[in-house]
């Protein structure tokens, strides 16, 4: 923060701000309501996040980092009430404006909507809870807290897990549009803003690997050329059920080659995480209008080739996740 202070923006950014004071307070509530088992705030807090970093995105391009943040807010906030402008169409408003992809706006309104529609609005949450109650799976949140979670919350958790992936890659997309306004306005702030956290970043991965425990494994994850294109953007795999004992396998840390099939090595990453999703994400999923590949896995992209490499001697391709020796491995980083 000392270089922001420097930089003499802080008081000029409500997105900055909104990352200091806001997104990163209730990041950690969300941590904590999750140790105490009260999942339907863990939601609320998300919804929140992302309400948030809308209005500020908005806010530093109407006043382009001019003036001080409290005024320019409660200018906005007055325009937004003069104009009725409700959350949805604040969230399109950035489409509009080009701060974002259409793609990313519509994506922020379909996440903010399943959150409210299912957890926060009263009909929705009361509607899962008379659903429960039919099936006799009752969920730990609907008693004191603090609770201990336990395998009736498995769906709960889930799509928890599911929303806060989903809305890490928006908040994203958000903060690379403002570095794009900034580096408008201020270009030498957005320079060293740019610097700052790809050496953070960098140097916490160096600190984590080195001292974790965990000696990764390697897999060659494998499918069509056109569902890797979303997967790279998305930062998700997934695969289907016959392919489920080998996913369960997958840990976080390990490193996941990418083959296209027909056409080779594309690129590899590493694993950061796995979860269920019951949500349509490729092309043939959204077709057929169900699930194919359910097992999802969340992958850091670390590299993509410019051009496809032939598949190195001993590597397997025929299924879905296949084991990777070390030495292919190495084979394609030469």
């Amino acid at each position: 923060m000392i270089l922001l202070k420097d930089l003499k923006i802080e008081s000029h950014s409500a997105f900055l701000f909104s990352l200091s004071h806001v997104l990163w307070h209730y990041s950690t509530g969300i941590v904590i309501d999750l140790l105490l088992g009260n999942l339907p705030a863990c939601f609320m807090q998300l919804r929140f996040l992302m309400e948030t970093a809308a209005q500020a995105l908005l806010v530093d391009y109407k006043f382009k980092f001019q003036e001080n943040i409290l005024i320019e807010a409660e200018d906005m906030a007055k325009a937004l009430e003069q104009e009725a402008t409700s959350i949805s169409k604040l969230f399109r408003k950035l489409s509009d404006l080009n701060l974002v992809d259409k793609e990313v706006a519509d994506d922020v309104v379909k996440l903010w909507n399943r959150i409210s529609n299912e957890w926060l609005h009263f009909i929705g949450f009361l509607r899962r809870i008379k659903k429960l109650v039919k099936y006799g799976d009752l969920q730990s949140y609907r008693e004191g807290l603090p609770i201990v979670l336990s395998r009736g919350d498995t769906v709960a958790l889930n799509d928890l897990a599911e929303c806060i992936a989903h809305a890490r890659r928006l908040l994203k997309a958000f903060y690379s549009s403002w570095l794009k306004l900034l580096e408008k306005h201020l270009p030498e702030a957005a320079k060293r803003i740019r610097e700052m956290p790809e050496t953070q970043r960098a140097r916490k991965r160096y600190i984590r690997e080195k001292s974790s425990p965990h000696v990764p494994s390697y897999w060659t994850l494998s499918g069509m050329l056109e569902n890797w294109m979303i997967a790279l953007e998305k930062g998700v795999w997934g695969v289907g059920e016959r392919a489920k004992g080998l996913w369960a396998k997958v840990q976080p840390g390990d490193v996941v080659v990418f083959y296209a099939t027909g056409r080779g090595v594309i690129g590899y990453g590493v694993v950061e995480g796995k979860f269920e999703s019951g949500e349509p994400l490729w092309p043939k999923e959204k077709e057929e209008g169900k699930v194919i590949w359910p097992y999802r896995i969340k992958i850091r992209v670390e590299r993509v080739f410019e051009r496809p490499k032939p598949r190195p001697k001993g590597m397997l391709v025929a299924f879905a996740i296949n084991k990777l020796g070390e030495e292919a491995f190495n084979e394609l980083l030469r």
